[in-house]
């Protein structure tokens, strides 16, 4: 077992009343073990007798278990210590001074099947912070300090299989101070075996995340085995509202926490396939004007909170040990839909441009692909059987100078629709998509 103490940063209250009557149980236990009480006997003594009503059942029997360790390790335990308890008599120090002498720091034992630990929830990746729930309807954020590589690394994993249920761990806390107890010998298991051959990549938007897998064979031709969408469009619906509205604060807290659920759920699948890379574009899109309307630069300017999500998932990949690469994004979007679009739409046509560049980062001439005849170009445009290229660069701006649609819309296509998570998320997943019968 390996214990971390860490300063707590933000200024934290633990309820009197509840730290207080730990402190009793703990105390109370501690005397009867001395009584040779049994654990199951002091228990149903606490509860025959109706003591401690302000704590729930949790507490009480973390109090109990802290009382049997004391009382293991010494018999004849002060609570306060002698020389305190000295300085009492002799009136050195208050009664006050002493009964805060006498609390111990509150211990909390980790259960793996509540998500480690029924009354704290590890928040680390997100947002550096823990969240004490002491009771129903009460929340305390313990904001964490600027964690050094190791630890950090330690506690992205333990977050990781704590969620997964598989890891339960043990938090002392104080006004001052955190503890965080587990067994680091879980966070070095080896991990589980992937396919070096596969990868997820996603194309990102404001409004639709399309995701990918492909596989990849010897003579580096693939196919793609899975695919899906995010749809996040209702989350970004314009309340006409100021940034300070409650309404309006709500919206934007709501598409946050989404997008980091979105974030866990692309890793889940991930991982579901044993992909060994995760693709995304690099992406360093600046708040300015892009000569798209109003709506569009709300869109990317405001709503899109795309940092936030690829740091989300560099971190939960290095908890999975699933390699994180970022693509050159240029012309992704018209290569994936000239090449996918008939299909897939084209976030999904897009991503899988992603993916073949990412699966190719590190291997020369292998930044595009082939590049499409004039033949089956002109499918798409008749016009485009006497064009001119000899580069995609070149036929990519031909297209965009022509200001020719290119993108596959997802309305040609159908698919099974379901929720992330419950109904109430907002967030739609499209899956199982083809292209409809015309």
């Amino acid at each position: 077992m390996i214990t971390l103490k860490l300063p707590i940063q933000n200024k934290i209250e633990i309820p009197s009343i509840i730290a207080r009557e730990y402190n009793s149980c703990l105390r109370y236990s501690y005397n009867r073990f001395k009584e040779s009480m049994s654990e199951k006997d002091i228990r149903h003594d606490i509860k025959a007798k109706e003591l401690f009503k302000n704590i729930d059942s949790w507490f009480i029997q973390c109090a109990i278990k802290e009382g049997q360790s004391l009382f293991k390790k010494n018999e004849k335990v002060v609570f306060g210590g002698k020389k305190n308890l000295r300085k009492r008599y002799l009136n050195k120090i208050t009664n006050f001074q002493w009964k805060e002498l006498r609390n111990y720091s509150i211990n909390i034992i980790g259960e793996a099947k509540e998500k480690g630990n029924r009354k704290f929830n590890l928040d680390i990746i997100n947002s550096n912070k823990i969240v004490f729930k002491p009771k129903q309807g009460t929340k305390i954020e313990i904001q964490l300090p600027k964690l050094r590589t190791n630890i950090k690394k330690q506690l992205y994993k333990l977050e990781g299989l704590a969620n997964q249920k598989q890891i339960p761990y043990t938090i002392k806390l104080n006004n001052q101070f955190i503890w965080i107890t587990f067994d680091e010998a879980i966070l070095k298991q080896k991990p589980e075996v992937i396919q070096e051959n596969r990868c997820l990549s996603i194309d990102l938007n404001p409004n639709y995340i399309g995701y990918s897998i492909l596989e990849f064979d010897k003579n580096k031709e693939f196919k793609v085995i899975n695919t899906g969408i995010f749809d996040i469009t209702k989350l970004n619906t314009k309340l006409n509202l100021a940034n300070t509205h409650k309404l309006q604060l709500k919206q934007t807290n709501k598409r946050d926490f989404e997008l980091f659920e979105i974030s866990k759920k692309l890793i889940n699948i991930t991982k579901q396939f044993k992909c060994s890379q995760f693709i995304v574009e690099d992406l360093n899109m600046k708040t300015k004007n892009h000569n798209k309307g109003s709506a569009y630069n709300r869109l990317v300017n405001n709503c899109w909170n795309r940092n936030d999500i690829v740091n989300n998932l560099k971190k939960r990949c290095v908890i999975n040990n699933i390699k994180f690469i970022e693509i050159n994004p240029a012309y992704t979007s018209y290569i994936g839909n000239i090449l996918y679009g008939s299909k897939y739409p084209d976030m999904i046509a897009s991503a899988i441009e992603v993916g073949r560049r990412g699966y190719f980062k590190y291997e020369k001439e292998q930044f595009y692909p082939e590049l499409i005849s004039k033949d089956n170009l002109s499918n798409l445009w008749k016009e485009a059987i006497d064009w001119n290229y000899l580069t995609w660069v070149e036929l990519c701006s031909q297209i965009k100078t022509l200001k020719l649609k290119y993108r596959s819309s997802l309305t040609d296509f159908k698919f099974k629709v379901f929720s992330l998570n419950n109904i109430n998320s907002g967030v739609s997943i499209y899956r199982d998509i083809s292209a409809c019968s015309v």
